[in-house]
């Protein structure tokens, strides 16, 4: 039986009342083989699950990718 890939996650954190904001971010997703985040603010890692600090105020669409599956949450800070 072949399993589908699955692109979830989970963080910390999503929303800071003055930066800096730290997240960490939980991986777990399923049937996966690559993993690559892209935290929106011009920065990525390859690592299952990373820690990133948010320096500066705004909306950032933070992303996992798995196989080609896109998963994307909104983090805010004020």
């Amino acid at each position: 039986k072949i399993l589908s890939p699955h692109a979830l996650f989970n963080m910390s954190d999503s929303v800071g009342t003055c930066p800096p904001l730290f997240v960490n971010f939980t991986n777990t997703s399923q049937n996966f083989t690559t993993v690559n985040w892209d935290f929106g603010d011009g920065t990525s890692t390859q690592t299952d699950n990373p820690s990133h600090f948010y320096n500066i105020p705004g909306i950032y669409f933070a992303k996992v990718v798995t196989d080609k599956n896109i998963v994307t949450k909104k983090v805010f800070i004020k």
